[in-house]
């Protein structure tokens, strides 16, 4: 089975984005077909550059981490988003999940980066303000 992009139009009809997805659509089957499916709306680009944006203003106003991916592990676990892995000795261990476009969509994410905000406040850049965080993350994307 294909994957299918589709896009939500007026009164929660959904239609193919590109003309590929409106052609696969048309060839699924008869009208009064049922199909069953999950959506997740894909994440922005431009989310996950806000994201690194970020990585990079607390990796330049902290002293605990000296290469920015370690960092990265931390945040992301420490902000929930880890899985649990026994060795074959028997020790468990902690491992940070990944942030890849494939495995978290756009809602999934903009929580995500939320609570690693929080994160970075609470452990790395202790005292400073959320909102200025995020104008300083907006002045590096040129947004503000």
């Amino acid at each position: 089975m294909s994957k299918i992009r589709v896009i939500k139009m007026q009164g929660g009809l959904l239609r193919g984005s590109l003309q590929d997805d409106a052609d696969a659509i048309q060839h699924l089957g008869k009208i009064g077909d049922v199909f069953e499916g999950e959506f997740k709306k894909p994440r922005n680009s431009q989310f996950h550059r806000k994201f690194w944006a970020l990585l990079g203003i607390v990796f330049d106003n902290q002293e605990r981490y000296n290469n920015i991916e370690a960092m990265r592990e931390a945040i992301t676990m420490q902000a929930g988003h880890y899985e649990t892995v026994t060795t074959l000795k028997g020790l468990v261990t902690y491992k940070a999940k990944s942030i890849s476009f494939s495995s978290m969509d756009e809602v999934e994410f903009a929580a995500f980066y939320e609570k690693c905000i929080d994160v970075c406040i609470e452990h790395l850049m202790e005292g400073t303000d959320q909102q200025v965080i995020k104008h300083k993350v907006e002045l590096i994307l040129g947004f503000a």
